[in-house]
């Protein structure tokens, strides 16, 4: 007998929040509403894809109310469906996702990003009921983690877009033809670039960045103590400190690769190693890993607006489910990132399945049949 496998959408957390407001209203049309919502839904064939990145959105509110309708939600909903977590949280993030395309990719039996796809889908993805979670009643006292977390994920956005630190456009080439700054000639560019960095993400970083001046003055004092006391002598010697401790060689590697190819490599490499602990994990090609390529490449494309909030970073990861769900809503944002990203990567473009505008939660339903 054959089994179908039920359609998976993912909500916005605009929806998500609507339907939780509507599902704990004393309103009775509201509540009616959320009501059905999820007849419509189960009749439909179709589960709701829940991940940690929608509780992150979702406990991110400083309301003490909207964190009880969710977890009123998540404790009488009748059927989800939920990424798994090998983190000891109640429900699994692109974290978990990636961890188990690595091991799978690595595995050597399925190197293409579309098998690996096919085969992860069957290991993260779960049907159960939110109240039979592990750790479910745990969540309320992860408030302080979750809201540190956003925190820090403001200010990785406000640095990461910000225009003040130079693009990394140079060829490795040109890169090792250089000759390596003085210790002090460094500490007065950082210095500039410090105060440059400071005032960009007063103008452009996220609103709840409450001192732009030790975020700036952070960063740049962590490169200096990476550098350390043995100050490196040459280019060579500065890229072996900062590389060579993720396998990569520069020595090896195509001379007119750009600096910025070369931290994105990097970037991977460093993922790599803290998600995986398969000691084959560092010859897995990135390109045969589903959700780097649609973050690498949506992050690329991302619209570029006045507010580098951080929530960008969580629109992304909920964005990357449009690997593993039939269909997935998306802010206004975001669903701009994804046009400009489509046509830009051949596997972006067959990889991500069918992607919509967040619309009213209500109105879900009637776009599910127009799937049929």
């Amino acid at each position: 007998m054959e089994i179908i496998r039920p359609q998976f959408i993912v909500l916005d957390s605009s929806q998500l929040a609507d339907w939780t407001r509507d599902k704990s209203s004393k309103n009775q049309l509201r509540s009616a509403r959320a009501g059905e919502f999820e007849k419509s839904i189960s009749k439909s064939g179709a589960i709701v894809l829940l991940s940690w990145h929608h509780i992150e959105e979702l406990f991110g509110s400083e309301n003490e109310s909207t964190i009880e309708e969710v977890l009123h939600l998540l404790k009488t909903i009748e059927m989800t469906a939920f990424i798994k977590s090998a983190h000891g949280h109640p429900l699994g993030s692109v974290v978990d996702i990636l961890a188990a395309e690595i091991d799978m990719a690595a595995s050597q039996s399925y190197p293409d990003a579309f098998a690996v796809r096919d085969r992860v889908a069957k290991q993260v993805i779960e049907l159960g009921t939110p109240s039979s979670l592990e750790n479910l009643g745990e969540l309320k006292a992860m408030l302080p983690l979750i809201r540190q977390g956003r925190r820090k994920q403001a200010e990785t956005v406000a640095i990461a877009r910000s225009k003040a630190i130079p693009t990394l456009k140079i060829t490795l080439e040109q890169l090792l033809r250089s000759a390596i700054k003085q210790p002090d000639a460094v500490k007065r560019t950082f210095g500039a670039f410090d105060k440059r960095l400071a005032q960009d993400i007063q103008h452009h970083g996220d609103k709840r960045i409450d001192s732009p001046e030790v975020v700036a003055s952070n960063f740049f004092r962590g490169i200096e103590e990476f550098l350390g006391a043995e100050y490196p002598r040459s280019i060579i010697d500065l890229c072996d400190k900062i590389f060579l401790p993720l396998g990569i060689d520069v020595r090896t590697l195509d001379p007119k690769l750009t600096l910025s190819e070369l931290s994105d490599m990097a970037e991977f490499r460093r993922r790599v190693d803290i998600v995986s602990k398969s000691s084959s994990a560092r010859n897995v090609d990135m390109n045969s890993l589903p959700s780097w390529i649609v973050h690498r490449t949506l992050r690329s494309f991302y619209p570029d607006l006045e507010r580098h909030e951080g929530g960008e970073l969580t629109d992304i990861y909920l964005a990357t489910l449009a690997l593993y769900a039939d269909l997935t809503f998306v802010d206004k944002r975001t669903m701009e990132g994804i046009r400009r990203s489509r046509g830009k990567h051949d596997q972006f473009d067959r990889l991500v399945r069918r992607v919509e505008k967040s619309v009213h939660y209500s109105k879900v339903p009637m776009l599910l049949k127009k799937m049929r």
